[in-house]
């Protein structure tokens, strides 16, 4: 089931490439974005019917750790081809610029920043987190997936970019207690390179 996705993702990808050119409209992008976050949605749901909940968050869980260093590594090579990202950058640098030209985060509101070797990535809106309230999904099995699918796809993304990287949930939806920074946001994520970075919710 993962291998399907994964073929999927990688027929998907070069238009994911046209998309993020210059000469592209917002509208496109727009589009493609959302018809990719509908292939991922509607894929769980179906997997969640034959195989059950935890099941297909396992598989999920899986898929979108390969997706996340694979999509680091070719938008890594796709930048540096058109000498937009530099060999000698900085990590944190092109960490902060991949993020925002990331397939699943043009679905998303938010905002970064960034100090010194730390970058706090603030999901101020999630149509995924949305999509699952709509479709009646209980709290718990929400949080399960944002933290879950979250922390597998940031981590794995952030290595890809450079191993020293640690990634840390700042909080997720369902969080009680919200940084200043992100206090009407969804969800936020914690990048340090070199230093140990707590997993946490």
């Amino acid at each position: 089931m993962s291998s399907i996705k994964t073929l999927v993702i990688n027929f998907l990808y070069p238009f994911f490439l046209i998309m993020n050119s210059a000469n592209d409209s917002d509208e496109r992008e727009t589009l493609y974005s959302a018809l990719f976050q509908i292939l991922d949605g509607l894929w769980f749901m179906k997997t969640e019917e034959q195989f059950g909940f935890d099941k297909a968050l396992q598989i999920d869980r899986d898929v979108w750790k390969i997706f996340g260093q694979k999509e680091a590594q070719r938008l890594v090579k796709y930048y540096q081809d058109k000498g937009i990202l530099k060999k000698n950058d900085s990590p944190v640098k092109a960490l902060e610029m991949l993020l925002v030209k990331s397939l699943f985060n043009k679905t998303l509101k938010f905002h970064i920043e960034k100090t010194g070797e730390e970058l706090f990535f603030w999901v101020d809106d999630c149509k995924t987190l949305a999509g699952m309230k709509k479709v009646g999904r209980p709290e718990t099995q929400a949080s399960t997936v944002c933290y879950e699918i979250g922390f597998t796809f940031y981590d794995s993304f952030a290595k890809a970019v450079d191993p020293a990287f640690t990634t840390e949930c700042v909080f997720t939806p369902f969080t009680k207690i919200k940084p200043k920074q992100a206090e009407n946001g969804v969800c936020g994520w914690h990048f340090v390179l070199g230093k140990q970075a707590a997993k946490k919710r």
